[in-house]
């Protein structure tokens, strides 16, 4: 699969079927349906892991032309409380 966030296109690969769907929902607004010439390839294996996902983990986001990670507001406050 070729996940494109902020006009960097990166072919993911993975032998595990259960992590290729994780990663398939977790990148489905950012999916291309080919990698250009010279675009990065990773070969990925997902480690469990503790939490479950979800809302609060960031997520990618398509609009028009443009792709953003969005995180929760808590995670991307700056400084300490008031």
């Amino acid at each position: 699969m070729v996940v494109n966030i902020g006009g960097v296109p990166v072919c993911l690969r993975t032998r595990d079927p259960t992590d290729a769907r994780t990663l398939a929902e977790r990148y489905a607004a950012c999916l291309e349906p080919s990698a250009p010439p010279g675009a990065f390839e990773l070969e990925i294996h997902l480690a469990p892991s503790a939490q479950p996902a979800g809302p609060d983990l960031p997520r990618p986001k398509r609009g028009g032309s443009s792709r953003r990670i969005l995180r929760p507001a808590a995670s991307a406050r700056r400084g300490g409380p008031k």
